[in-house]
């Protein structure tokens, strides 16, 4: 599923997940942003692993658009 296809979405249509996979999170949508496949859950959007699993936070889904998080920079004393 597209951003795109999320964005025409009514608020009675139905969400399907994908549930080939039983690792997957049960409320885990995949979308495809340029060729590289995610998984939303809520607003949270998380990498995909090989297997097929949640890996990662990636960046928060809002408005039609993913904005990437930020990771803290680490600071040794």
């Amino acid at each position: 599923m597209t951003i795109d296809e999320l964005n025409q979405m009514g608020s009675d249509s139905e969400l399907s997940t994908d549930t080939e996979s039983e690792d997957e999170e049960p409320n885990a949508i995949e979308i495809n942003v340029k060729g590289t496949y995610y998984l939303l859950e809520g607003t949270n959007v998380y990498t995909k692993n090989q297997s097929g699993t949640k890996g990662e936070l990636y960046g928060l889904y809002t408005n039609g658009k993913i904005k990437k998080t930020t990771k803290p920079k680490e600071i040794v004393l």
